[in-house]
């Protein structure tokens, strides 16, 4: 049991110690580990690489913007919907929907200003949520983004290197 206890303190120490480390030694232990990798490739084969990672990070630049102009648009038309022409919208949109249900009119006209209040909180919730998972979406691609620029910068020197030889 204490071995157990000891390998799991021994993992946590490496875990806060790698997550913690400064961010350009980080980047030192994945470039070396990159240049690794594609050093022992041909020129040729490295020249694919390189043509297919630079069409990869263009196409996730193009998937950036429109994500990001779709994030702009989202929120403009949710601070519209914060305004009084919004709000009425909400209304008449949350009426479509309880009336799209089983409810009767008698049933809808005695709904309070309280629970049309409760559906915007809800209304508002999800689209703040889903603004939220869109932007989480952008943070995961800039970090794509950057690995493959990283990437193209090793592979342009390792062609360079060849080409030397």
């Amino acid at each position: 049991m204490s071995n157990f206890v000891d390998n799991v303190k021994t993992l946590l120490k490496r875990t806060i110690a790698y997550v913690f480390q400064p961010k350009e030694k980080k980047m030192a232990n994945e470039v070396e580990r990159i240049r690794e990798k594609y050093e022992k490739y041909d020129k040729v084969r490295l020249n694919n690489f390189l043509i297919g990672y630079k069409s990869q990070v263009k196409q996730l630049q193009l998937v950036f913007i429109s994500i990001f102009t779709f994030i702009g648009i989202s929120a403009v038309f949710f601070r519209t919907l914060l305004g009084y022409f919004g709000q009425q919208t909400f209304y008449w949109f949350n009426l479509l929907l309880i009336s799209g249900t089983s409810m009767s009119a008698s049933a809808i006209a005695k709904l309070t200003s309280d629970d049309i209040r409760m559906l915007l909180l809800v209304d508002s919730i999800f689209v703040v949520a889903i603004l939220i998972v869109f932007i989480f979406v952008l943070l995961i691609l800039i970090e794509k983004i950057k690995l493959k620029q990283l990437k193209i910068l090793i592979l342009e020197d390792c062609i360079k290197k060849l080409n030397k030889e």
